[in-house]
């Protein structure tokens, strides 16, 4: 049988499975949906036991699938970042799990601004605290649940619980660490004086390990609710914002990922430590363990034109096809609209949960193709914006950008790619790959397995380039004014947000 790798994408309401072969050949795709819990609006949990069954039956489903054709030899998961489970002494969750669109995060947020930890936080992590921090979901519970705080005998993230579940063993690696804010992302290590003055306990704090070596095995009891091997590797993985970037092969200075899905995240790799005095990036450790990431992120972009179909539009008969077509009838600019993409806050580079959604320069003789245009824009202004802050930072370290490549959800529209690429006056390389957070696992865990000697190697062999979005001059000079535009709005606006907030 041939051998293939298991790549495991933990995302906001879904499990991707991915099987690859050793080229980077995605040989089976499958996908599970979950449930969120929202008892009231703006609070949302994830149960820990219903992700767990999800994943039980995905991975089972991929087994079933592959049996008698490929053997999984070793598994890499990503999920989501930010998030923290606490496991009890028992070794059972404690609590369900906040999750990084809950607003408890962004009102504590404002709390651990007021007592003055916000530049202390960013003078370790290299990060301006952001509105979904891990620091203010382990805040919240401290403050608000502080027996089930107490209990706590270990915290780690959200890729860290499934893999504890597949294996018993406990780690977490340098990447979402990196997220939680609280690592020394200089010294490579949990920022002990950090912790300290943040008042949490440092027994609970993970050990650390590099994403690609083994994890742990596929305990028995694995293996009889998964139908997995006993004794298959799986790696330690990373979060997913950093595993897709990895995924469309962002290894090397002067290449920039961006991945476009519920959030956007730009990320450029830097072989010198990326500091930014103004604290506008995340820096994340890179999972080749030798160089950074400087990434920025939207707090949504993908998920904001889901919300406008389900809540403006009100017909889940429109596909989102239906609603490039009807962008593409709106002239390039959409006749004077302007949209300001910021319907859950701001990450990078304002740092700003503050920051609220508008749509400008309304008139009667708009339509919704022009409002479905302006959303898209107004995202992808937001990306700009992002993308020009990295160029300036990477400027400093003197590096070029000489290649961008492009992945998430965007990728299923030709529209928005070409749109996203003439706004930001830079050609888009594609991948074949279009599912970057199984496929990244897959890289990751082929280390695990054994079959390359390092992430280099890997990526050279499992990451294939298929595509060229070139950007069209055309429109350059009406982008580059609305962009202008765009920025200036923001400042204008930004001191009348906290008005609008409840």
């Amino acid at each position: 049988m041939e051998e293939a790798i298991l790549g495991i994408d933990i995302g906001t309401s879904s499990i991707k499975c991915g099987l690859f072969d050793l080229n980077g050949r995605e040989l089976i795709h499958l996908s599970s949906s979950y449930e969120n819990i929202q008892k009231k609006p703006g609070i949302i949990e994830i149960d820990p036991e219903t992700l767990w069954e999800t994943v039980i039956k995905s991975i089972r489903q991929m087994v079933n699938s592959s049996t008698g054709k490929y053997r999984i030899a070793s598994v890499g998961i990503c999920a989501m970042m930010i998030m923290p489970v606490l496991l009890g002494s028992n070794k059972n969750a404690i609590r369900p799990i906040i999750h990084w669109l809950d607003s408890r995060l962004q009102e504590q947020y404002y709390l651990l601004k007021k007592k003055g930890y916000k530049r202390l936080i960013a003078n370790y992590s290299g990060s301006a605290l952001t509105g979904e921090s891990t620091i203010n979901a382990l805040s919240w519970i401290k403050q608000n649940e502080p027996y089930n705080y107490e209990k706590a005998s270990r915290f780690f993230m959200l890729k860290d619980f499934i893999r504890f579940k597949l294996t018993g063993e406990i780690f977490s690696d340098f990447g979402d660490a990196s997220g939680s804010q609280m690592l020394d992302t200089r010294k490579w290590k949990w920022s002990d004086e950090l912790i300290q003055e943040l008042g949490f306990n440092r027994d609970i704090f993970p050990e650390l390990l590099k994403p690609f070596e083994v994890g742990g095995y596929i305990t028995q009891r694995a293996s009889n609710l998964t139908g997995l091997t006993g004794g298959t590797p799986v790696a330690v993985g990373s979060g997913d914002g950093i595993t897709t970037i990895l995924g469309l092969g962002i290894c090397r200075q002067g290449q920039i990922g961006i991945t476009v899905g519920s959030a956007g995240v730009i990320a450029a790799p830097v072989k010198t430590y990326p500091g930014d005095s103004k604290f506008r990036t995340y820096i994340f450790c890179h999972p080749m363990s030798d160089r950074w990431f400087s990434l920025m992120a939207t707090a949504s972009s993908g998920e904001i034109f889901r919300w406008y179909r389900e809540n403006v539009v009100k017909n889940r008969e429109i596909s989102f096809s239906d609603l490039d077509s009807e962008a593409s009838d709106s002239p390039a600019g959409s006749d004077g609209l302007l949209f300001l993409p910021y319907l859950l806050g701001s990450r990078n580079p304002h740092s700003n949960p503050g920051a609220s959604g508008a749509l400008l320069g309304l008139r009667y003789r708009h339509n919704r193709n022009d409002i479905t245009r302006a959303i898209l824009e107004g995202v992808s202004f937001e990306l700009k914006d992002i993308f020009e802050v990295e160029r300036e930072i990477l400027s400093g370290k003197n590096i070029d950008i000489k290649e961008v490549r492009i992945s998430g959800g965007i990728t299923r529209s030709i529209f928005w790619q070409q749109l996203l690429a003439d706004i930001l006056g830079n050609d888009l390389v594609t991948t074949k790959s279009k599912e970057l957070g199984t496929s990244g696992a897959a890289v990751i865990a082929s280390i695990a397995a054994g079959f390359y000697k390092n992430l280099d190697e890997a990526v050279k062999a499992m990451v294939i380039c298929d595509g060229l979005i070139k950007h069209d001059r055309g429109p350059g000079e009406l982008y580059r004014k609305k962009f202008n535009t765009f920025r200036k709005l923001y400042k204008t606006l930004e001191p009348s947000f906290g008005l609008l907030l409840k």
